[in-house]
């Protein structure tokens, strides 16, 4: 029914990105071992491994209750259409007695950080200090996918409960909003066609607001962690291309998307390799060898090189921390 207006779901697919992103950071960091270093500066793309492996599942469905009650409110002040939006919105949203708004969509991520400089991250991701930390300009992070299949996208991850309501309402607010002027263009239609083109906009609104609902899930934590200050870059794939999904070994245990950096032909905007507080002697030569290798020397300006030089009370193996 929706014909030539069939673009409505990607717009509605911009409009939440916008919603959703805070303010951005100069260069963003993405903690790695050599082996990662070697596939990003070759392949120019970041893995984003499926939200369904993550170690602590409490990071999955913390926010399903928060989008819920946003649904619920949003639903009990709107009318018509919006209304029976929500209603339908809240009826995908729930798997028996279990909310399922971050379990139905795989959503893929990739970590970053604001900071090189973050004991645990090294820790944890960068081989316990051995390994390395890009930094990347966050303006030219990712290029903006040619590929409607894929809805890729940075954001900062929010920890405080006020702020995760107040960007969760405002997104949902910006779709609903879409929708009714989207209705009301066509308002010249006759009665039976208005009543399809209401249940396409209701269908397409609804899928646009799970999708979202499952990536504003990946983008919220605990104030618990709110330490970390932690940056993700999330995709969404649309199922029927699958296909692009790869496995992190024989036994499939991890998929993952790779997630291009800029245009294949472009090299990715880096600020700077950091190298770790224990890597070996001679890494910083390595790093140049492989920036000249495969041409980021030739940027303007071309990466720095440094090794990281943290806290003995960060980088000490006795306390535990690296």
């Amino acid at each position: 029914m929706l014909g030539r207006d069939s673009s409505f779901e990607k717009h509605l697919d911009q409009l939440v990105i916008e919603a959703l992103k805070g303010q951005s950071s100069p260069v963003l960091f993405h903690y790695t071992t050599e082996a990662g270093l070697r596939g990003i500066l070759k392949d120019r793309y970041v893995r984003a491994t499926s939200h369904r492996s993550t170690e602590d599942e409490r990071e999955i469905v913390a926010a399903d209750g928060l989008i819920r009650d946003v649904v619920r409110d949003l639903q009990a002040c709107r009318s018509g259409l919006q209304a029976r939006t929500c209603s339908s919105l809240l009826r995908r949203g729930y798997d028996g007695d279990d909310l399922k708004f971050s379990k139905a969509i795989t959503v893929y991520i990739a970590c970053f950080s604001p900071s090189g400089h973050m004991a645990s991250q090294w820790r944890k991701f960068a081989g316990k200090g051995t390994g390395f930390c890009l930094g990347f300009r966050d303006s030219n992070l990712v290029e903006p996918p040619a590929d409607a299949d894929v809805l890729v996208a940075s954001f900062p991850v929010v920890y405080d409960r006020r702020v995760q309501v107040r960007q969760v309402a405002r997104t949902f607010e910006k779709v609903l909003d879409a929708q009714a002027q989207f209705v009301a263009k066509h308002s010249c239609l006759g009665l039976h066609a208005q009543r399809e083109l209401a249940d396409d906009a209701e269908r397409i609104a609804v899928r646009a607001m799970f999708r979202m609902a499952a990536m504003f899930a990946m983008q919220t934590k605990t104030e618990d962690f709110a330490s970390e200050k932690e940056w993700r870059l999330l995709a969404v794939i649309n199922p029927a291309s699958e296909g692009r999904v790869r496995a992190e070994d024989e036994r499939g245990s991890k998929p993952w998307l790779p997630i291009d950096l800029r245009h294949p032909r472009q090299l990715p905007l880096m600020d700077c390799v950091l190298v770790g507080p224990h890597a070996p002697i001679g890494s910083e030569d390595l790093v140049r060898e492989l920036l000249h290798e495969h041409g980021y020397d030739r940027q303007i300006p071309s990466p720095r090189v440094q090794r990281v030089r943290l806290a003995d009370r960060y980088t000490s193996t006795s306390n535990g921390l690296l």
